[in-house]
C-alpha cells in the first residue's frame, strides 16, 4: 500500500512539469515574439538563438511524422511554410543573420546558410561553398552537412558515370544536372574517382563532430550508404537534381 501511494505522489509531482510543456504552437509564437523585436534591434546573437530553436521545433515535429501544428501565414517571415504534409524551415533567419554581419563570432554558423537549406526540387550543391566552409571551418557548426553534402554529391556523380557506360542508356535530366562535372576523360576513370571521393567524404561525415542535429541522417544510415559504394551495391536514391 505504501508503495502504492508513493507511485501516486511521484506521478504528482511529475505531471504538473509534464503539462507545464509548452506546446508547438507555444513555441512558434514566442519565436515570432522574439523576431518582431529584433527587427527593431537587429542582432547577429538573436537571430542565432532563434534558428537553433526552430530548427529544433520542426526536427521534433518532422520526426513525429505528423503535421503538430496548423499552417497560418504569418509565420512567413520567420522562415516557415508548408511542405510535404509537414511545416518546413527555409533557414531564412540564419541567412539573416549572416546578412548583417558575415564576419561576426557567430561566422562559423552563419556561413552555413550558404551550404545547408537548399534542398528544394531541381536543387545541386554549391562544391564551391562547401569548400570554403570546410577549409575555413574543418570541424564547424556544419562541417558534418558540408561533409555530407559532397558526399552525396559525388554518390550521385558516380552513378550517373554508371548509367553512361550503358550503351542503352538515355541521357536524360539527371545527365543534365551533372554534365557540368563531367569531362573527356574514359567514363570509367570518371567513375572510379568519384566512387572514392563519395567514399572518403562518408568517411569524414562519420568522424566529424555532431554539433548539428540531422534526424534523418544518423551514423546507421550514413554507414548504410558507405557500405553500398563500399561493397558496388546496386544504387538506390538519388540526393540532388529532383525530378
Amino acid at each position: 500500500m505504501e508503495r502504492f501511494l508513493g507511485m501516486i505522489f511521484c506521478w504528482m509531482v511529475l505531471l504538473p512539469a509534464y503539462a507545464a510543456s509548452p506546446s508547438y504552437e507555444a513555441r512558434m509564437e514566442q519565436m515570432l515574439r522574439e523576431y518582431r523585436q529584433i527587427q527593431a534591434a537587429p542582432d547577429v546573437g538573436k537571430l542565432v538563438r532563434i534558428d537553433d530553436k526552430m530548427r529544433d521545433l520542426i526536427e521534433e515535429m518532422q520526426s513525429e511524422h505528423r503535421q503538430s501544428l496548423g499552417w497560418d501565414s504569418k509565420y512567413a517571415v520567420i522562415g516557415v511554410d508548408q511542405g510535404d504534409g509537414l511545416l518546413v524551415y527555409s533557414g531564412k533567419l540564419l541567412a539573416e543573420a549572416h546578412r548583417l554581419n558575415p564576419n561576426s563570432p557567430y561566422r562559423d554558423r552563419t556561413l552555413c546558410s550558404k551550404i545547408i537549406d537548399h534542398g528544394g526540387y531541381g536543387a545541386m550543391p554549391d562544391l564551391k561553398a562547401l569548400n570554403v566552409y570546410l577549409k575555413e571551418f574543418p570541424e564547424g557548426y556544419c562541417a558534418r552537412d558540408a561533409q555530407r553534402n559532397l558526399a552525396t554529391f559525388f554518390s550521385d556523380l558516380h552513378a550517373v558515370l554508371v548509367e553512361l557506360q550503358d550503351p542503352k542508356y538515355e541521357k536524360d535530366y539527371k545527365y543534365e544536372c551533372f554534365a557540368p562535372y563531367i569531362n573527356k576523360l574514359p567514363y570509367k576513370q570518371q567513375e572510379q574517382r568519384a566512387r572514392t571521393s563519395a567514399i572518403a567524404h562518408f568517411k569524414k561525415v562519420l568522424a566529424s563532430k555532431k554539433l548539428r542535429r540531422s534526424v534523418y541522417w544518423s551514423d546507421e544510415y550514413v554507414r548504410e550508404k558507405l557500405n553500398g559504394l563500399t561493397n558496388g551495391e546496386e544504387f538506390h536514391g538519388w540526393f540532388w537534381c529532383a525530378d
